[in-house]
């Protein structure tokens, strides 16, 4: 990954880490701005997965308030968070065509 791409996502979502005021930046875009960018992300996860051995997920290091995990752990909580993620997308798109009738 370019290091100007890295710059790019830690500048657009420390405010989203950080929850305050600054979060609202990250808004004003049409949905499809926010699919597409989430699929490119996706898409380019993928490509460095399929790079690492699998022996990369036991690999341990700090994480979380100085504990130590693996990346097997990490990625598991990922992916359960977009899981939740996509729970409330549905809700609030179930909501959105509801509003619209």
């Amino acid at each position: 990954m370019p290091e100007e791409e890295i710059e790019h996502y830690a500048d657009t979502l420390q405010p989203a880490l950080d929850l305050g005021e600054a979060a609202t930046i990250i808004s004003g875009n049409p949905a499809e701005f926010y699919l597409e960018d989430l699929a490119k992300t996706r898409k380019k996860t993928l490509e460095l997965f399929r790079q690492l051995p699998d022996s990369w997920l036991y690999e341990t290091s700090p994480w979380g308030g100085g504990q130590v995990s693996n990346n097997y752990f990490k990625w598991f909580h990922v992916i359960e968070d977009e899981l939740s993620h996509r729970g409330q997308i549905r809700i609030i798109k179930k909501h959105h065509e509801r509003s619209k009738k």
